[in-house]
């Protein structure tokens, strides 16, 4: 492939930011939104409804469907480049880091889609609408992130990031399986072929766009007439392109598919999406039938109420229960604030709004509701994040505390360092700094020699000895002026001789002594044993309970209640047979999780560890003791 000129590598960098993208978006549904309550309404109406293309095809789309389904297959070919990327080098490389994202994006599907079923449950034609409130709209919500939570911490991005991605992954499941009204095998193995070929050109290392632009193009329209949505050709050719970079090559295939497409779907795919997907008529009837329609009611209980508490909630219980770790840079009301914005459904939503109601009145409420529900998820999240930003700031320390610890970790150096007087002790009125020191050596007489042959210090009267100075006449004179130069000095930290001699103990006492610490060391290891039973019985009774509910629950429960839920599931139009295994599979789902929980209390029982532990360590004692001795 040719090399992309600087200056267009310049411009195309902008429209990889993210909140570019947001704003982009915003703006086109603003726009959308004013066109379609004025009096040019007529004229958006007529552009979103021409049809454009080749009738001999099967390709003759309106403009709005095209944005739909044309268009929007450039962005899921964005989001299966960075499911691509994600998978291999991302947050979801590592199973451990990443299974607190990917269980608070399960979570935040399923709470929304139950939400949705129990609101407008009894409600003709609702059931086609169940998977609108799962979807997350990953440019908004992360735009919002950055204009409103900038300060807050990078791993907050990293969350809600990879919290979108897989959520993306599963609203693109839900609608290759549930919104595929028909299904052509022949046209869908055709597809597949041209796949096939995409990925043997990409292992082979063949470049040049001439080639894969016309294959991309073929999977769109062999997707498309196969029934399956047209935009999953474009989540396959992302997971399908190479990830390694190869001798000679500058920067692999992905990165650089990625860097081209990613500002088209930025800066034109997504906004004409917004722009043809949005207006909506905000009559006074229209809103009026979208307040007491239960779909629309179920959507915007959905994405504000069940997106915060599926993902908090879910992260929660994970972390509770030891299946996922929190980062220690995050805290719950940054999780919080997160949920929240996951509450942004726009994009993803508004195209399963479409594939469910398309062409029906019922369309429009679930626009408004998608529209109200995003606008209220956004305002709580901007709240959300900017309380978490002051309380941050409140909890931080002060440019004066900083400098008071700095100055007090200096002082705590200095003092480990020179002792507890410091470097400079003593040093006032002209005194040496060693005059204070504890055990610092007597300072030398001006007019007594420091040894054997030694000079006067400066400036002591008179000449040196043996050239007619004075002489300390006889032991008694130079006794004398030994004392008092030692009485001159502080004594502080010195310890007299008798202090220094250790006490005398006879034979007899030490063996009292001995057997007094032993005896003391014993029951203080009974004591210690005594109250690791007790935890240890209390760990092991937790877990059998945890069992017996497992247990309790998987033989119960399913008799109850699992025949009114698989009829309210088979209410939807699905056969019995069918509710009554998606019941059963649900409860013992739910006995599975108990009976994990309480393997994991067994497994981590450890009788009397710290009993053992440091009775070890006395023993070890007790027979350096007796070697010594011996």
């Amino acid at each position: 492939m040719a090399r992309i000129p600087a200056v267009l590598r310049r411009s195309l960098d902008g429209l990889h930011n993210p909140t570019v993208g947001g704003v982009a978006m915003l703006v086109a549904a603003v726009v959308a939104l004013v066109w379609a309550n004025s009096p040019w309404e007529g004229l958006y109406t007529a552009l979103r409804d021409t049809e454009i293309g080749i009738a001999s095809l099967h390709l003759e789309l309106t403009v709005g469907h095209w944005a739909a389904d044309g268009l929007l297959a450039i962005f899921f070919l964005v989001v299966g480049l960075e499911l691509k990327e994600e998978f291999v080098n991302g947050e979801l490389s590592d199973p451990r880091r990443a299974r607190l994202p990917i269980i608070a994006a399960f979570c935040g599907m399923a709470v929304p889609a139950l939400i949705y079923t129990a609101v407008s449950f009894g409600t003709p034609g609702a059931a086609a609408g169940w998977a609108i409130p799962m979807a997350t709209d990953i440019a908004l919500a992360v735009a919002v992130l950055a204009v409103a939570g900038g300060a807050l911490p990078l791993a907050l991005r990293v969350f809600l990031l990879t919290l979108a991605v897989v959520d993306d992954l599963g609203a693109i499941a839900v609608i290759a399986v549930f919104y595929t009204d028909h299904l052509e095998l022949g046209w869908l193995g055709a597809t597949v072929a041209v796949l096939a070929v995409y990925w043997g050109l990409q292992r082979l290392g063949v470049r040049g766009a001439w080639i894969y632009i016309p294959l991309g193009v073929l999977a769109w329209a062999f997707m498309h007439y196969s029934g399956v949505h047209a935009t999953i050709a474009g989540v396959a050719i992302g997971l399908l392109t190479r990830l390694e970079e190869r001798p000679g090559e500058s920067e692999s295939p992905l990165d650089r598919t990625l860097f081209l497409a990613q500002p088209i779907s930025t800066g034109l795919a997504i906004p004409l999406f917004a722009l043809f997907s949005a207006g909506v008529a905000l009559t006074p009837e229209a809103l009026e039938r979208a307040v007491a329609d239960p779909v629309a009611i179920g959507i915007v209980l959905g994405l504000v109420f069940g997106k915060f508490i599926g993902i908090l909630g879910g992260s929660w219980l994970s972390v509770r229960l030891g299946f996922a770790k929190l980062s220690d840079e995050l805290g719950w009301r940054d999780i919080g604030a997160a949920a929240a914005l996951a509450g942004i459904g726009f994009t993803v939503a508004l195209l399963i709004g479409e594939l469910a109601y398309g062409g029906t009145e019922r369309y429009e409420e679930v626009k408004i509701a998608v529209l109200t529900a995003s606008a209220i998820a956004a305002t709580v999240a901007v709240v959300l994040l900017r309380l978490q930003i002051r309380r941050r700031r409140r909890q931080a320390p002060s440019r004066e505390e900083v400098a008071a610890a700095a100055r007090e970790h200096d002082y705590s150096h200095a003092e480990g360092v020179f002792g507890a007087a410091g470097p400079f002790a003593g040093e006032e009125h002209g005194a040496h700094p060693a005059g204070n020191r504890p055990n610092s050596p007597p300072p030398a007489d001006p007019a007594l020699p420091a040894g054997p042959g030694a000079r006067p210090a400066a400036g002591a009267s008179g000449p040196p000895p043996g050239r007619g100075g004075p002489r300390i006449a006889n032991a008694e004179g130079a006794a004398e002026h030994e004392g008092a130069a030692r009485m001159s000095v502080p004594q502080t930290g010195r310890l007299d001789a008798a202090e220094r001699e250790p006490t005398a103990h006879s034979l007899g006492d030490l063996v009292a002594l001995a057997t007094q610490d032993v005896s003391e060391l014993v029951r203080g290891e009974i004591e210690l044993a005594k109250l690791e039973i007790a935890r240890d019985t209390r760990r092991v009774a937790i877990g059998v309970v945890l069992g017996a509910i497992a247990a309790f629950m998987g033989h119960l429960v399913l008799i109850l209640l699992s025949m009114a839920l698989a009829l309210g599931i088979a209410a939807f139009g699905l056969p019995d047979w069918a509710g009554f295994l998606i019941a059963a599979g649900v409860y013992v789902l739910v006995a599975v999780v108990l009976i994990f929980v309480a393997s994991r209390w067994l497994r981590n029982f450890d009788a009397l560890k710290r009993t053992r532990e440091t009775l070890g360590d006395d023993l070890a004692m007790l027979r350096r003791g007796s070697e010594l001795s011996g």
